[in-house]
């Protein structure tokens, strides 16, 4: 049984999907060591039985999966038992997931070689098109141009958050007219409370665009059955 004081987050998958994500309001059972009790509002509901995996995100990174099934289903309770027979220690796939978006951000300064450039009275603003923990791709409001290897310097809000850091362009993406469309950037010296906010943001829209997928296949069910 995994030591609750260490767990970060609990992740419920099905299969490669993960449909939930709980940061708190779950409980491990007393005597029962393998149940594993969640409570919340509106949850999705399952039948008794039905297979999860189950990913304990420990504080120290490591990311450990189990087999789960349902032993009870409601909208504010899943009770799941858990299999710790058989567990397999994961890699932080996080860091390569990258979700698609529209945030609007201010670059602050750009870097090339040894010149930097301030943009203090005259702002430059932009929009951050898609990001996960390894970087973001950015598009530039302005005839600008950045070349490969400069360093962008820019803040933005993520949910509640704000956000600001450094990136170094890897790509300079154009279209077909040879216009540039934006700038493929990996983070540099990103700190890990700041890794955390952006690993937060992308569970957070990753958990959302599941339920509107799901929401829709309901509508689309309830469409076809009428």
């Amino acid at each position: 049984m995994p030591n609750p004081k260490r767990i970060k987050s609990i992740q419920i998958f099905e299969g490669n999907q993960m449909l939930l994500e709980f940061k708190k309001n779950y409980s491990f059972g007393k005597n029962n060591t393998d149940a594993l009790s969640i409570r919340g509002k509106k949850l999705p509901r399952f039948e008794v039985g039905h297979q999860f995996g189950v990913v304990f995100n420990n504080k120290s990174g490591e990311r450990i999966r189990h087999i789960t099934h349902v032993e009870f289903s409601s909208d504010r309770t899943l009770d799941l038992r858990v299999n710790y027979n058989e567990e397999v220690r994961l890699e932080d796939k996080r860091r390569f997931y990258k979700i698609k978006t529209e945030i609007n951000c201010r670059i602050l300064s750009a870097t090339r070689g040894e010149e930097v450039v301030t943009f203090k009275t005259s702002n430059l603003y932009g929009r951050i098109q898609d990001i996960n923990i390894g970087g973001v791709f950015i598009a530039i409001d302005d005839n600008l141009c950045f070349e490969k290897e400069d360093l962008l310097t820019f803040s933005t809000v993520l949910g509640e958050h704000k956000l600001r850091t450094t990136a170094r362009i890897l790509r300079v993406q154009r279209d077909n007219a040879g216009e540039i469309t934006g700038y493929g950037c990996a983070f540099i010296d990103i700190k890990p409370y700041q890794e955390e906010m952006i690993s937060s943001y992308v569970t957070r829209i990753q958990i959302e665009e599941r339920q509107l997928e799901r929401e829709k296949e309901l509508l689309e069910k309830e469409l076809f059955l009428r």
